[in-house]
């Protein structure tokens, strides 16, 4: 592996990209964009998906080769392409590269620093791999078309029958998984003397990162109380719809002041304690809110309260996002040519990386062979909420000591007790209360940044200076230090500093438009996510700590130190790919509704399920299923049982599966717990806890999952634990 170079923390790592449709090139694009040197092998005839969404999905790869991978020629010439890789990806079903001659134990037989990367739709060791992994497939199996669950913090709607939101999230999932599971495997290489090994990334349980929080089980005290401050959606007086959320009191307090209706916070309108305490506020306040959002036009909503620090977007289209000025200057939209030269604007990258000033040495890599591979690693936490706490407690997962830095919870006046979802993002943390205010809390809090590795906060980027976290603040105390920031919107712009959560990001980027319907949303609706789970806070989570992770690979081989900036605005173009693309020949309605009578939700006569069925299978499986016409399917299928439906259905390359909840994930004889996915632990203050287990699978430094904290108030002065 040549380290040359500078700029970008992956240079000079090469990986090799035998990845087909979404996950597996994506995987491949995000090293390539962190640095990384990319080769593609592709099959007679090119990609097998064929869609304007690989302007990005198919950029960065410094050559592509075409290869019968059935040919003992085509073989040889990519076992030649092997040996000179530091990664290898592939998304085949388990067992095709096997037949290929190019499994990992021959592939590491020739190259034995090789980190061999598989994503397939259902792991080699799930009683469903040899299923052929249709995104929708996979999507039904883990529980995002289930409209029975729902959540009192992000939303979501019960119904008899299933939407069906087109995106991709189990392969970005997989995709964002797999690139931070080799960057940490190349620092595992590196500390082990230039072992590689294999990972697994199926996108059934990568999918579980989507709907961890939902899943996570507790039995008593469970740090929760949400929706209490009526976020919702709202009607503009030009009839625009307006995502407006209060996560905190100050929002509400801030949006009275502004909007000129200072007495709100007199007359009893914003009364803190009635907030939290009386079961009729919400609604009354909802009401309120109705009226005063119908006042004005939703520009002037945006350019009246995003200054103030209140969160609020209006509903936008993906290709009005793409359009926005502010979208460039935040460098997250980008023009480039597509595969036939055309000019498309797509998302530029998903991380970014500032290079800092090299340090002195290379700081190398700690921790003893075969241990997960951050051992060692000290990272500061000073995060909130859900998007940057995932960071962290991946790196816990992936072997870091992580020291959660939080105020009291009583000072903040969340809508949430605090820290939300305190069992399942804090799990294998320390915790410490600090008042950075005070010189003590000053003086301890420098000196836990100046013997940490990195530093993680989504503190609003106007700040950080005032909190002593600046670049320059932080390198003053150690230069060495990784510094992972995310938040909404970037970091230039002239949207930078303006405030939100995910739901804002969703609204403002065109998920929403493009998943929910949320146009014909009445006014003072509740926020609803499609799947109502927490994606695109997980998904940036994942993203960040790529990010992360790849700076510290590259601290501890060049000696380099890196700012990595990660947005929600970033995640959700990234989340709609491959429908985030849009040029002259680009229909801005793609990604609506990617549904057919072959790729569908059907009801059948006990339960839905959800049925891919490839072209050149469809006689067979018309036959199978006794009818004469794809047209006939919903009336057939409407009489057979859902098990009859996915026996007839299941075979080649067609797939089906039951509609499941995210709930079923977890259950306790789920393909899941079943392979160990599932983790039922005591805790002395929340009784059984039960969530999910780390997704990626290393074969020889396994990822394992940090204790459950315990109560943030349990009686250490301080914190959860010491």
């Amino acid at each position: 592996m040549n380290a040359q170079g500078s700029g970008r923390p992956l240079e000079g790592v090469r990986v090799l990209d035998f990845g087909q449709y979404v996950a597996g090139p994506m995987a491949a694009t995000l090293l390539a964009d962190a640095g990384a040197e990319v080769t593609r092998v592709d099959p007679p005839g090119g990609p097998r998906f064929t869609d304007p969404g690989n302007a990005f999905l198919l950029r960065g790869r410094a050559a592509t080769h075409v290869l019968d991978l059935k040919s003992p020629e085509g073989q040889a010439r990519a076992l030649k392409l092997v040996a000179g890789s530091d990664v290898l990806i592939e998304n085949f079903r388990p067992g095709v590269m096997a037949r290929l001659g190019l499994d990992a134990a021959t592939c590491q037989g020739l190259t034995p620093g090789l980190v061999y990367c598989s994503l397939p739709g259902f792991s080699e060791l799930d009683e469903r791999a040899g299923l052929a992994g249709w995104e929708g497939v996979v999507l039904a199996a883990g529980g995002a078309y289930s409209r029975q669950a729902s959540s009192p913090v992000f939303g979501g709607v019960t119904g008899e029958m299933p939407d069906f939101p087109s995106l991709p999230l189990a392969s970005c999932f997989a995709a964002a998984m797999t690139a931070l599971s080799a960057c940490a495997a190349l620092i595992a290489r590196e500390r082990d003397g230039g072992l590689g090994q294999r990972i697994e990334v199926p996108l059934s349980d990568a999918l579980l990162e989507g709907s961890g929080i939902l899943t996570t089980q507790v039995e008593k005290q469970a740090p929760m109380r949400g929706g209490v401050f009526a976020p919702g959606l709202y009607r503009s007086r030009d009839d625009q719809v307006m995502c407006f959320t209060s996560g905190a009191f100050r929002h509400l307090a801030g949006l009275a002041r502004v909007s000129g209706n200072e007495a709100w916070l007199v007359d009893g309108s914003l009364d803190w304690a009635a907030l939290r305490t009386d079961p009729e506020a919400p609604a009354a306040w909802r009401a309120k809110l109705v009226s005063l959002f119908a006042t004005r036009d939703a520009d002037e909503w945006e350019k009246l309260l995003r200054p103030a620090g209140i969160p609020i977007a209006k509903l936008r289209t993906t290709r009005e996002w793409l359009r926005e000025p502010a979208a460039e200057a935040a460098g997250c939209v980008i023009e480039q040519d597509d595969d036939a030269g055309r000019p498309v604007r797509t998302l530029r990258q998903a991380v970014d990386f500032e290079p800092a000033a090299p340090v002195f040495a290379s700081p190398g890599f700690a921790g003893l062979p075969g241990t997960p591979p951050l051992r060692g690693m000290k990272v500061l936490d000073l995060c909130r909420v859900v998007a940057a706490p995932t960071v962290t407690r991946l790196l816990t997962d992936l072997g870091a000591e992580v020291i959660k830095v939080d105020i009291d919870p009583a000072d903040a006046r969340s809508a949430y007790d605090e820290p939300l979802f305190h069992v399942y993002l804090n799990r294998g943390k320390k915790g410490l209360i600090l008042n950075l205010k005070t010189l003590a809390g000053r003086k301890r809090f420098d000196a836990l940044v100046a013997d940490a590795d990195m530093l993680v906060t989504n503190v609003s980027a106007g700040r950080l200076p005032g909190t002593g976290l600046s670049d320059d603040a932080l390198r003053r105390l150690n230069p060495a230090l990784v510094f992972t920031y995310l938040n909404l919107y970037g970091v230039t712009g002239p949207w930078a500093d303006f405030k939100g959560y995910a739901e804002i990001a969703n609204c403002a980027i065109g998920v929403s438009s493009l998943t929910a319907g949320w146009a014909t949303a009445p006014s003072g609706a509740p926020p609803v996510n499609d799947p109502p789970w927490p994606y695109t806070d997980s998904m940036a989570g994942v993203l960040s700590a790529f990010g992360a992770v790849a700076a510290l690979f590259d601290r501890g081989r060049r000696g380099r130190t890196y700012r990595v900036n990660t947005s929600l605005a970033q995640t959700a173009l990234l989340e709609q790919m491959p429908f985030a693309v849009d040029g002259a020949d680009v229909d801005p309605l793609r990604g609506r509704d990617v549904s057919s009578p072959a790729y569908r939700i059907y009801q059948t006569a006990d339960r839905p399920v959800f049925a891919a069925i490839a072209a050149a299978d469809l006689p067979e499986a018309l036959r199978r299923l006794g009818a004469t016409a794809a047209d006939d399917l919903p009336a057939r299928i409407g009489t057979l049982t859902a098990e009859a439906c996915m026996r007839a259905l299941c075979f080649g390359r067609s797939a089906a599966s039951l509609v499941e909840t995210p709930a079923a994930t977890m259950a306790p004889d789920s393909f899941w717990a079943r392979r160990g996915l599932r983790l039922e632990r005591p805790s002395e203050d929340f009784g059984t806890v039960i969530t999910q287990a780390p997704v990626a699978r290393f074969d020889r430094t396994p990822a394992v999952a940090g204790d459950t904290p315990r109560s943030f108030g349990h009686g250490q002065p301080d914190g959860w634990t010491t």
